[in-house]
C-alpha cells in the first residue's frame, strides 16, 4: 500500500512536470548508472543509464567521465582524480543549465561539500538542478529558497509517510 502511494506521487510529478521517472528517482538516490535491457520493446534494445545519457554522449569531454562512475577516484592522491570545477561546462551541458548556474551549485556548501568529481557529488548537483527546474526557480533563487526550507530537502520530514511526499510538501507541490 505504501509502495503504491509512493509510486503514485512519482507518477503525478511525472505527469504534472513532464520529467521522466528515471530522472525523478535521482531526487532520492544516486543517478542511475546501470544500463538495462528493454524487454518490452521489439528487438530488446539496451537502454543506456541516465549517467551514460548525460555524461557519455552529451558532453564535449566524454573521456573525462568513465563508463562506470564508481571508478571516479575521490582521493586527490589517486591517479585520475578530477575536480568538478575543472569540468563545469561539461556538467552544465549534461544538466541543461548554464555554466554559471552549475558553478553556483558547485560552490554552495548546502549542495556539495567538496570539489571532488564523484558519482555522489554529480548526483547531488543533478538532484538540486532538477529540483530547481521542477519548482520553476532560477538557480540563484532556488539556493536562497533552500535556506528557508531545509539544508537537505531530500530527507524526510519527521512523521511524514515517505521521502517523495516530504519533498513535495516542502515545495508545496502536492
Amino acid at each position: 500500500d505504501e509502495f503504491l502511494k509512493r509510486l503514485s506521487h512519482i507518477q503525478s510529478l511525472f505527469l504534472e512536470k513532464n520529467v521522466p521517472v528515471v530522472n525523478l528517482l535521482s531526487l532520492w538516490t544516486d543517478m542511475d548508472h546501470t544500463s538495462y535491457v528493454d524487454y518490452i520493446t521489439d528487438g530488446e534494445p539496451v537502454v543506456p543509464s541516465l549517467y551514460a545519457q548525460m555524461f557519455r554522449s552529451k558532453t564535449s569531454e566524454p573521456t573525462v567521465f568513465p563508463d562506470d562512475p564508481n571508478k571516479l577516484p575521490d582521493d586527490p592522491n589517486k591517479p585520475g582524480y578530477l575536480k568538478i570545477s575543472e569540468h563545469t561546462a561539461a556538467i552544465a551541458a549534461a544538466f541543461g543549465i548554464g555554466a554559471d548556474d552549475a558553478d553556483r551549485l558547485r560552490a554552495d556548501p548546502w549542495v556539495i561539500e567538496d570539489d571532488n568529481l564523484t558519482l555522489d557529488n554529480l548526483s547531488r548537483l543533478y538532484r538540486h538542478s532538477l529540483l530547481a527546474r521542477i519548482v520553476e526557480l532560477p538557480i540563484r533563487q532556488y539556493l536562497m529558497t533552500l535556506r528557508l526550507i531545509a539544508k537537505d530537502p531530500f530527507t524526510p520530514i519527521p512523521n511524514q509517510i515517505d521521502m517523495p511526499t516530504a519533498l513535495l510538501n516542502r515545495f508545496d507541490l502536492m
